[in-house]
């Protein structure tokens, strides 16, 4: 188990390395975008972005580090993982793109990510992070921007989060346990 989750450590480094690099790309561009297009709230709209990119660019790094290690040993033991990614990203699409449903696409997803940083052992400090975000983005749902999407997407994310926390857990557990 010690040598699990040494090599878990190492590759999180990694990933929140490459995770934190992803986002300032990402991010930039984005403001560029605001500020080209003349937008006023870039402060807001980047303290509103940047956590939940970070957190969804770390987390994904952290799945291609793992993919490239075993591909098939990865499927396997993170099912349930990859199935809520799929169904997060079923959401993200028809809020963002169908614009037909009114469920808030980070509040779907922050919790997801913070049960996806859980299982997969990432750091406290990363941990609090997408904790802390998933209260602002709330916060900033309900109280700033006045949308009914944040409390539908809180019970979505929620659910998601917990799937993934209990099934893939379990197996990480397992798996470890009967590793060493």
């Amino acid at each position: 188990m010690g040598q699990y989750k040494q090599v878990g450590e190492g590759k999180g480094r990694l990933a929140i390395a490459l995770g934190a690099i992803a986002t300032l790309a990402v991010m930039s561009l984005y403001a560029f975008g605001l500020i080209r297009r003349g937008r006023a709230d870039i402060a807001r709209s980047l303290l509103y972005n940047v956590p939940v990119a970070f957190m969804f660019l770390t987390l994904l790094a952290h799945m291609v580090l793992s993919v490239v290690q075993g591909p098939k040993a990865f499927v396997a033991a993170r099912w349930p993982l990859l199935l809520s990614w799929c169904v997060g990203s079923g959401f993200l699409y028809l809020r963002l793109v169908e614009k037909n449903i009114e469920i808030s696409g980070h509040m779907v997803w922050l919790p997801l990510l913070l049960a996806h940083a859980w299982v997969e052992r990432l750091p406290s400090w990363f941990l609090c992070v997408g904790f802390m975000s998933t209260l602002a983005a709330l916060w900033m749902k309900i109280a700033v921007f006045g949308g009914p999407s944040g409390i539908p997407g809180t019970l979505v994310g929620c659910l998601l989060g917990t799937l993934v926390a209990i099934s893939t857990g379990r197996r990480t557990a397992g798996a470890s346990q009967s590793a060493g």
